[in-house]
This record gives C-alpha cells, sequence and structure tokens, in this order.
C-alpha cells in the first residue's frame, strides 16, 4: 500500500509499480468549485511559485491520468487505518 497526497507522483507511479494506492485529499468531499482552488486560495497554484503555465497544465494532466489509480481517497491520514481494513477485508474474500 502506497499513500501519498501527489496524484501523479505518488498514486500514479506507484500504482504502476503495482502497489495499491490511498490519496491523501485534504479536499475530498467538497464542493468542486472549493476543491479546484490551491490552499492559499489561487486555481492558479501558491503566488509564490516559479512554475509556467504550460508546466502547471502538464502537471493538472497527468494529476487526472493518475486519478484512475486511487483505489482510495481519504481525507486525513487519520483516515488511513479504514482504508487498510477495506483493503485487508477485499483480500480476505
Amino acid at each position: 500500500i502506497h499513500v501519498g497526497d501527489d496524484l501523479a507522483n505518488d498514486v500514479g507511479a506507484s500504482a504502476k509499480c503495482g502497489a495499491v494506492t490511498v490519496w491523501v485529499n485534504e479536499k475530498y468531499g467538497e464542493e468542486e468549485e472549493e476543491a479546484e482552488e490551491d490552499s492559499r486560495g489561487s486555481k492558479d497554484g501558491p503566488v509564490w511559485s516559479t512554475v509556467s503555465p504550460q508546466e502547471r497544465e502538464r502537471r493538472r494532466q497527468a494529476g487526472e491520468e493518475a486519478k484512475k489509480y486511487v483505489s482510495e481517497t481519504i481525507r486525513s491520514v487519520a483516515d488511513l487505518p479504514e482504508a487498510i481494513e477495506k483493503f485487508l477485508a477485499a483480500e480476505a474474500s
């Protein structure tokens, strides 16, 4: 099981290596409009970021592609034990 908060680098990469993946998404369950915003309130990312618009779009696309590899989404690592129990129960049956 691989747990991470970055869709492309954590979830997508580890799933391609055969891991069961858990995406930690602090905004899980929020309205889509709110969830798209960065933690600093900007849909374009942090105001201090030096990432070009092209790179930002490439990363967004990689994240969208990685969503298909998400085995479970949790809002906090406090939710991780329940997610692991789901995996173990599914494996046992």
